[in-house]
């Protein structure tokens, strides 16, 4: 199957690079079928020169935009959820060729992609409609209120990773605000980010309040340096996250949200329920081949139930189904990874954990399929303690690997939780309430999850990253904090008002 890449989108129209002659686009991002690497999905021509022509799009588009009634913006947004809910097949199956996630993963994650950002809708109005009255503590002849504003033209930086539902989170806020947007999508999933544009233009909003531009990591930093940009979200590692600072910290005028890397940790104290802990901790660690940000990579483990568990989950896990996302043989759990850079790195850090010393329980290895593709099956390692010198633990890894760590007591734990550089989201399984009060107390991430794997996403409840997963912007029902600046109004009738000033001369 090969797609038809229509170039970037900018004036409400697709506009393709030239391919041939002197003219001809200066890089050509080609992507290999990650389930069948005979096939090229699609050749995308990326050029910086459309840089300018999509900036003057998402200014002028910015200019209409944010004049636009609230109500109409949301018109506009339920008719381009409409249009995705039309094609949402059409979308899951891309994301899978893209990706390598199995289908029945991908549509879940457009489906709720749609309820997410229908709940945005529906909350938004209490968040940037104009307060009412306020009565000023200081004066009784004064009222205050306040009127959020839409910041600016808004560059949406994305990873392969959940290349539908995060995306769509950031442009929902974006434009319920009052923002243009601008997508610059991985160079891994053109095709997705394409079909997001082709609803946008279905759904009809006026010229340049959507924008999208395909290319590397050069386009982006010269997208960052622009100007006219008021507000970054970006998604992905965390040394292209410093690249972001870098570029932009002698602009004054930008809101940066960063959103990164992560090294999340899973306690299972010896309370839990083992067999139903089992199961999510599959989930957690090997959902979407470990190529999530919100996977599980270390798993502290009380020593109690150490051998039982660490048992169950290797014999579970030697039962997971590999194969092609969408033409498989039997329906499976894991699909391929998303390059050839990723299983290199993979079998890299699977050779360094046992150049470390980690016993090996399962051991990480690319297989053949059917078709060729990059097929690796998961890999599940155990050490005494957390080495704070260790590259492969305190690494990210988008590979599915799962490392256990023994302990005696929650101190213990939560010490290995914290021991890593990074803090987007852990989880805590028990049914003790004082050990869930501790861990909340003490577990240094943006987010906690309790009897529920860390891939479990809230869209109702803010997401952010501390530490190096991030820099305290959050996503989800949060993100259109970053999106909008507050204008305070004071307020007085100046018919009531009889100055007395003091220190003057009569």
């Amino acid at each position: 199957m090969t797609y038809e890449i229509k170039g970037d989108y900018y004036h409400n129209n697709f506009s393709l690079p030239p391919t041939k002659g002197l003219d001809s686009s200066y890089i050509l991002l080609k992507k290999i079928n990650p389930s069948n690497t005979t096939e090229i999905l699609w050749q995308c021509p990326a050029d910086s020169r459309h840089i300018i022509p999509v900036i003057e799009s998402a200014e002028e588009g910015f200019i209409c935009w944010k004049k636009t009634p609230l109500r109409d913006r949301l018109v506009k947004i339920k008719t381009y959820l409409l249009k995705i809910e039309e094609r949402k097949n059409e979308i899951a199956s891309t994301i899978s060729l893209e990706t390598g996630r199995p289908v029945w993963e991908t549509l879940q994650e457009v489906k709720q992609s749609i309820l997410g950002c229908t709940s945005l809708i529906n909350n938004c109005e209490q968040q940037i409609l104009p307060s009412g009255l306020l009565n000023h503590h200081s004066t009784d002849s004064a009222n205050a209120r306040v009127i959020y504003r839409p910041i600016g033209p808004t560059l949406i930086i994305t990873s392969f990773c959940s290349p539908f539902l995060i995306p769509n989170n950031y442009l929902t806020n974006s434009l319920m605000a009052g923002n243009s947007i601008i997508l610059k999508p991985s160079p891994e999933t053109c095709y997705t980010s394409q079909l997001i544009m082709e609803c946008f233009q279905a759904a009809e909003f006026p010229n340049g309040v959507i924008n999208s531009i395909q290319g590397d990591s050069e386009i982006s930093r010269r997208l960052l340096k622009e100007k006219s940009i008021k507000c970054v979200f970006f998604i992905g590692t965390n040394e292209a996250g410093n690249k972001v600072i870098d570029a932009t910290q002698n602009d004054l005028h930008k809101i940066i949200s960063l959103n990164l890397g992560s090294k999340n940790t899973t306690i299972i104290h010896d309370d839990t329920d083992i067999n139903f802990a089992i199961k999510d901790m599959l989930i957690s660690s090997f959902l979407s081949s470990g190529q999530n940000c919100r996977s599980t990579s270390l798993i502290a483990i009380h020593k109690n139930i150490q051998e039982e568990f660490i048992a169950k989950f290797h014999q579970l896990a030697k039962k997971i189904i590999i194969d092609d996302p969408i033409n498989f043989e039997k329906e499976p759990f894991m699909g391929p990874l998303v390059n050839q850079q990723s299983v290199d790195n993979y079998i890299l850090f699977i050779g360094m954990a046992k150049r470390e010393g980690f016993e090996e329980v399962m051991r990480g290895k690319q297989i053949d399929k059917k078709n060729p593709g990059y097929y690796v099956t998961p890999s599940i390692q155990l050490t005494n303690r957390f080495d704070k010198k260790s590259r492969f633990l305190t690494s990210e890894i988008l590979a599915p690997t799962a490392t256990f760590i023994p302990y005696r007591d929650i101190e213990e734990a939560i010490e290995i939780a914290n021991s890593t550089e990074y803090g987007l989201v852990s989880s805590i399984y028990t049914n003790l309430p004082q050990i869930k009060e501790k861990c909340l107390d003490e577990l240094q991430s943006g987010t906690i999850n309790i009897n529920t794997p860390t891939t479990n996403i809230e869209q109702d409840l803010p997401s952010l990253g501390i530490k190096n997963s991030g820099n305290h912007r959050a996503a989800f029902t949060a993100a259109i904090n970053s999106c909008v600046y507050p204008l305070s109004i004071v307020e007085s009738d100046a018919k009531k008002l009889n100055h007395h000033l003091i220190g003057f001369h009569e």
